[in-house]
């Protein structure tokens, strides 16, 4: 429920670009999984719309990556970019004037607009982890869950699994080994 309010495009005719900038920002993060620090250090030209890829050269592993988007991450960055305009050689998310964002100017950027819509969870690194349980809630495998978050060890990838009931439960009734034993008509008495 809160990333549905969290994900609920502000009105493009009345938002401030910070507004926007968070807005697009969680998508991004929901969308990629990917480290505060990588995403600050994206370029517009980084982001191919096209291909729907993104160029990955500011990563913990210090191996630049090409990653997919989703279609929906593309679509928001359309938006996004239609809006904030700009050149290939800016920062995808800059401060208003411009300049590159920083850690703390994202972090309270995400703070406000949080706690303007009601969401008192504001820590970046949630929206990895929520990443994280989503595509593996969705079916996604543990090997891909790794590359996408440019992890070089799956045992860190293994650190971000926090599934809920729902989710270990999932295909659960398909899968067991019980579908296969009859236990016959039971009368009871």
């Amino acid at each position: 429920q809160e990333l549905e309010v969290l994900l609920k495009m502000p009105d493009l005719n009345r938002c401030s670009f910070s507004e926007l900038r968070s807005w697009m920002m969680i998508v991004y993060f929901i969308g990629t999984g990917q480290r505060l620090r990588t995403v600050l250090g994206l370029k517009i030209e980084d982001i191919d719309l096209d291909n729907a890829v993104v160029i990955l050269k500011n990563v913990k592993n210090r191996k630049h990556t090409i990653l997919p988007l989703p279609y929906k991450v593309i679509e928001a960055l359309r938006i996004y970019l239609g809006y904030r305009g700009g050149k290939k050689n800016e920062f995808l998310f800059c401060s208003w004037t411009g300049l590159e964002l920083t850690k703390r100017g994202a972090e309270e950027a995400i703070r406000r607009y949080n706690r303007s819509r009601g969401v008192e969870k504001t820590s970046i690194h949630a929206f990895r982890h929520s990443f994280a349980t989503n595509y593996l809630e969705a079916g996604g495998d543990l090997f891909r869950l790794q590359q996408l978050m440019c992890h070089s060890n799956i045992n860190i990838t293994k650190g971000y699994i926090h599934m809920t009931t729902r989710g270990i439960g999932k295909d659960l009734d398909d899968l067991t080994y019980l579908n296969n034993v009859s236990f016959g008509k039971v009368k009871m008495t």
